[in-house]
């Protein structure tokens, strides 16, 4: 049975060979090292982003920008976190 960190490995090798962007370093893509939170000098940018996709794209309630960022890091910590067995 294929274990949780083969599953991830084999989505990145996929990704990698079938769908990879110039711009991705896939060698990053390691739970310990991947990276989702958006820098610093792009929060402004994501959020005017965000908040034109609410009204705009979204339907439903939805999180504050801060909010989202704060599960976003949640989420991230968890991943570089979990021992994969």
């Amino acid at each position: 049975q294929m274990c949780i960190r083969d599953r991830y490995d084999a989505i990145v090798k996929h990704r990698r060979t079938f769908y990879a962007l110039k711009y991705v370093d896939y060698d990053k893509h390691s739970p310990s090292t991947i990276s989702f939170v958006p820098p610093t000098e792009a929060i402004v940018e994501w959020e005017k982003d965000y908040d034109n996709m609410c009204k705009h794209f979204f339907y439903g309630s939805t999180l504050p920008f801060d909010k989202l960022l704060k599960r976003i890091a949640e989420l991230q910590d968890r991943i570089k976190k979990t021992a994969y067995v």
